[in-house]
């Protein structure tokens, strides 16, 4: 490691790069304890949730964005490069790095603590499906926590969370509720196995965008999937065609099976964030449209188009607002382990 490279940081620019030089500064000017994340809305999350939890504290949230890849030191291994270093990857490596950093007998040993997502690793995929982990991954030595779930929005997969964050969207909340209820995990599975066929084909961003309310079907037991809808949903996105639309109906139907006798808080954590949200809320849509059953044709389109004018972006920060409220009364599940390692009180 080049310890000649400190640099400060650089409060000037309009987006400052938060370079491991000018971080290891940083951390000598101050007791303050750093939080990395991945991402900026990784920020906002925990900059809430610590506001909420503790109210005044001393810790300060930064994303792994702001850090450039050629400023990472030490890159030793050239197969991790090829393989992509994102964001994730950097706060790993800045965890390794800041806490095994020793300049002048001084030990930066727990100034830095990283929070990362899961995604797949630590499910097992091949001999049925299995979580073995079933709790928060610790890497105590170079303070880094892994995300309970494949990512940040599979803590809002709890009803007691989705219920008070979607009060509000329809009028008809109180008659669509019970539906949404009924098939809450119902959708978890869906949107499971309609994540891991993204992942067999390694196109998730094209699952996330096709799924519609108009493509769930909720039946007198249970909520479907119509994969004829879907197809030609699928169809017409570009890029895709008739044999990727065919791999991916077929893995959808294979992972349906294979998860079939899976518990729901296994499904719970494994199901992709983005995915699993996306249909959260196109089937609390589609309840809302049921509810609107005995209605006009116009007036059914106007109480869906009114849940859909809160956008996602929307939903997903009234969800956050639930999660950090009842996090506070230890109602939900929430990634206590990242300040206990912070040692915020």
């Amino acid at each position: 490691m080049n310890h000649s490279k400190i640099n400060s940081m650089n409060t000037s620019s309009s987006k400052p790069q938060l370079r491991p030089g000018s971080l290891r500064n940083l951390l000598r000017m101050s007791d303050r304890k750093r939080l990395l994340v991945e991402g900026p809305d990784d920020v906002i999350a925990f900059k809430i949730l610590l506001k909420t939890l503790y109210g005044n504290h001393d810790v300060s949230v930064h994303s792994a964005e702001t850090i450039k890849l050629e400023d990472v030191e030490e890159f030793s291994d050239t197969h991790e490069m090829e393989a992509g270093f994102g964001n994730r990857q950097k706060v790993k490596k800045m965890c390794k790095i800041v806490n095994s950093l020793n300049i002048n007998n001084e030990s930066y040993k727990g100034q830095l603590v990283g929070f990362i997502d899961r995604e797949y690793d630590g499910f097992d995929l091949l001999n049925g499906i299995a979580d073995n982990i079933r709790g928060h991954k610790v890497l105590q030595d170079i303070k880094l926590i892994w995300s309970r779930g494949h990512s940040l929005e599979n803590y809002y997969f709890d009803f007691i969370i989705i219920l008070e964050a979607f009060d509000g969207y329809s009028e008809f909340f109180d008659i669509a509720l019970p539906l949404f209820e009924r098939h809450f995990e119902d959708t978890i599975r869906l949107a499971c196995a309609a994540a891991l066929a993204g992942k067999t084909v390694n196109r998730f961003e094209v699952i996330r965008r096709t799924i519609d309310w108009e493509i769930l079907r909720i039946t007198d037991t249970r909520l479907e999937l119509d994969t004829d809808i879907w197809k030609h949903s699928l169809e017409s996105f570009k890029g895709i065609d008739s044999s990727m639309v065919y791999s991916i109906i077929a893995a959808f139907e294979e992972w349906q099976t294979k998860i079939a006798s899976c518990n729901f808080q296994t499904l719970r954590w494994l199901c992709h964030g983005h995915v699993g949200f996306t249909f959260m809320i196109e089937l609390y849509t589609r309840c809302v449209f049921e509810a609107c059953a005995d209605m006009k044709e116009e007036d059914q389109k106007n109480a869906v188009n009114r849940v859909r004018s809160f956008g996602s972006n929307a939903k997903q920060n009234d969800c956050l607002k639930s999660w950090s409220r009842n996090s506070k009364n230890d109602a939900v599940s929430y990634p206590k382990e990242v300040f206990q390692m912070l040692n915020v009180e």
